[in-house]
């Protein structure tokens, strides 16, 4: 389906500030900064999974939408709605205000609306993150995720960086536990791929040194895990996108 109109924005993607004041960038409390971040970095993030990462206890439903809707009302997000697979979502993404406010530049962070053909793909990915913080945090050693860049970031890299990473849906920095060294990871999302384009996927992963999280629905699981056969360093993990 056609995604619903966008609220209208300025020529670097960000929302006009409320009449008569401009977008207070002040400190901002930490965890606001860690959540402006999280969504900058992943390029949009529905209501639903901000929620459950930064409000998991929260007693009232409209917990997160009150702290959301301030932070739209100081032009730090847009925000529109979005039906996918026959729900509705509530998409957040940060502004230029935003980022001056983080003190971040691009591409590091991304601001306005990405094409919406871009949306369940990120969605998606920020499941990916979502998950995998935590199980870090389960894991009760530390470990933490030190850097998360999208292909939308890895496209803007310097050579020869990008021609490295040029096939990962996600590259990820992080720690296993508190002590242990950095490892990077590439992470491919699944796209349903088949027949020859599945298996010049796999190829290319298999000619990378660097670890791999393909992550896929549960039902794709079983023929991916044939299909990585003999490849130790490309990880098969199911998991589903309730986002």
């Amino acid at each position: 389906m056609v995604p619903p109109a966008r609220p209208p924005t300025d020529a670097a993607g960000a929302a006009p500030a409320p009449a008569g004041r401009a977008p207070d960038t002040l400190a901002l409390p930490a965890q606001t900064r860690v959540l402006l971040r999280w969504i900058g970095e992943g390029g949009l993030a529905s209501r639903a999974q901000l929620a459950r990462r930064f409000w998991p206890a929260a007693r009232y439903p409209r917990t997160a939408y009150q702290h959301l809707y301030r932070l739209v009302r100081q032009g730090y997000l847009l925000t529109t709605g979005y039906d996918l697979h026959g729900r509705h979502h509530d998409l957040y993404v940060l502004t230029a205000a935003g980022r001056a406010a983080l003190g971040v530049a691009s591409p590091f962070v991304r601001i306005g609306w990405p094409p919406p053909r871009e949306w369940p793909h990120l969605l998606a990915g920020q499941e990916v993150r979502r998950h995998l913080e935590q199980r870090l945090a389960a894991a009760g050693r530390g470990g933490a995720i030190r850097a998360w860049r999208t292909d939308y970031q890895l496209r803007h890299l310097p050579l020869p960086a990008r021609d490295q990473t040029a096939i990962a849906d996600i590259q990820m920095d992080w720690q296993r536990t508190a002590t242990s060294a950095p490892e990077t990871v590439l992470i491919e999302i699944d796209g349903a791929y088949f027949g020859q384009m599945l298996a010049t996927k796999v190829a290319a992963y298999a000619a990378s040194a660097t670890r791999v999280l393909w992550v896929c629905p549960p039902h794709r699981m079983a023929r991916l895990r044939r299909a990585v056969a003999g490849y130790p360093h490309i990880e098969i993990l199911p998991l589903e996108f309730p986002c």
